[in-house]
């Protein structure tokens, strides 16, 4: 999931054009600025839960990490439900990595992303409580998990477009305002344009040039 937060967040950051930055931009690139260190700083918090005893269980016992973790589909084709070992490392991995997750919603607060992201959290709990009173097996949980992240990869894409839009909006607002200000200025400078008259005698005749 943090990869696809950060791949979200780096797409908004190439899409800002090279010209000066309109205010809209420059609130997004602060945006992305503290989105990538929240989740830098969210995935030291789970690399620290992981590594305990309680993470160590439910890494491999109970609940695979991502696409990449090679127990997944052992997890996801597991037909018992958690024994009290796993419950009970279950609940304390739950506990500390509570405090993780705030600071990664904190980081996307304001936006599209803290939405996508914290429906996921949510479908998440659900999955550990359906867990932890025996409603579900270690597999059916596991297979929820999967379908969970590929809906929260598709809604955080459509987040980030959805912020793009909205930037660009702004953005091209700013841009009509600064080129209706800037040709208010030069009408103004054009109506109260100082004059110099030259004036030339020739013959019995003046001849006189403005600029």
């Amino acid at each position: 999931m943090s990869k696809v937060i950060i791949a979200t967040l780096i797409t908004l950051l190439l899409m800002t054009g090279c010209a000066a930055p309109t205010q809209a931009q420059r609130d997004q690139n602060a945006f992305i600025a503290r989105g990538k260190k929240g989740v830098a700083d969210s995935n030291e918090c789970m690399v620290r839960i992981n590594s305990s005893v309680a993470g160590w269980v439910v890494l491999n016992e109970v609940l695979f990490v991502d696409d990449a973790s090679k127990n997944k589909f052992e997890l996801m084709t597991a037909k018992n439900k958690l024994n009290p070992a796993q419950a009970q490392a279950l609940k304390e991995y739950i506990s500390a990595a509570v405090e993780c997750r705030a600071v990664r919603l904190q980081a996307l607060s304001g936006s599209p992303l803290y939405g996508a992201l914290s429906q996921y959290f949510d479908t998440l709990d659900s999955i550990y409580l359906q867990l932890l009173q025996g409603e579900m097996t270690i597999g059916e949980a596991n297979i929820a998990k999967d379908k969970a992240l590929k809906k929260t990869r598709i809604s955080l894409q459509n987040a980030g477009s959805e912020m793009k839009k909205a930037v660009d909006s702004q953005s091209q607002q700013e841009l009509e305002q600064r080129q209706q200000s800037a040709q208010r200025l030069m009408n103004y400078l054009q109506s109260h344009r100082t004059v110099n008259t030259n004036c030339t005698a020739i013959g019995n005749s003046i001849d006189c040039v403005s600029r």
